[in-house]
């Protein structure tokens, strides 16, 4: 049985869109899949995200070698981005504020939202002092990562 697609029509003055149902599934074009190093999709996702700040900027636009705030604020967006896809029902329960479901992979890491929106689990290390962060509270990578 073929599903019916429907497609909507929305006019502007001199614009025109079509909008189908399910483009909002392909928001992430720079897939880390279609990548061959980390550094690359890094570098790549830091220029898109300075591109569309300039372009939304009315002030002074960045111009010059990436800094690596760009850099850090491009792989932060990556791993958010990758961690909604692969664990969406269990990131929508976690910034809520509500528990992740019994059934979930991720329910023996006591997982938690950081500051970044990135989820991270809890354990016994958040006690030791001399630790990085990163250490303490470890990123929790999608399978096949």
């Amino acid at each position: 049985m073929k599903t019916e697609s429907k497609t909507k029509f929305i006019s502007a003055p001199s614009v025109n869109f079509v909008v189908r149902p399910g483009s909002e599934d392909c928001k992430w074009r720079l897939h880390p899949s279609i990548w061959s190093s980390w550094l690359k999709l890094t570098r790549v996702v830091a220029w898109v995200l300075r591109f569309v700040a300039n372009c939304r900027s009315r002030q002074e636009r960045r111009k010059g070698s990436l800094s690596p705030e760009e850099l850090q604020n491009a792989e932060i967006r990556i791993i958010r981005d990758a961690q909604q896809e692969e664990f969406s029902e269990e990131y929508r329960e976690l910034h809520e504020n509500k528990p992740i479901p019994k059934k979930s992979c991720l329910i023996k890491l006591t997982p938690k939202i950081d500051k970044d929106g990135l989820i991270r689990c809890d354990g016994r290390l958040q006690f030791a002092e001399f630790l990085p962060y990163d250490v303490r509270f470890p990123i929790i990578l999608p399978r096949g990562s």
